[in-house]
């Protein structure tokens, strides 16, 4: 399995998780972007990798909050669990 790109959180990892090796073994890619350290850029966004930070980031609302009222994020999302 390939080695992430960079433990500077500025420069993407090579983080897939739809790759086939990935899906065959996830905690090997997994264990070698924690060992890299807490937050990395990947190609599909942020990764946090410990649980703290995790914990932190989703407490924080201005990470999860919306900028749209409910009515603009319906007609969005719809009234599925995107909602």
């Amino acid at each position: 399995m390939a080695e992430p790109a960079s433990s500077d959180s500025s420069s993407p990892i090579g983080f897939d998780p739809a790759s086939p090796e990935y899906i065959a073994d996830p905690y090997a890619m997994l264990q070698l972007v924690r060992e890299a350290g807490p937050l990395h850029r990947s190609k599909i966004g942020w990764l946090v990798t410990r649980y703290e930070h995790v914990a932190a980031v989703l407490r924080d609302s201005r990470v999860w909050g919306s900028p749209f009222p409910p009515d603009h994020r319906r007609s969005l999302y719809g009234p599925g669990a995107m909602f």
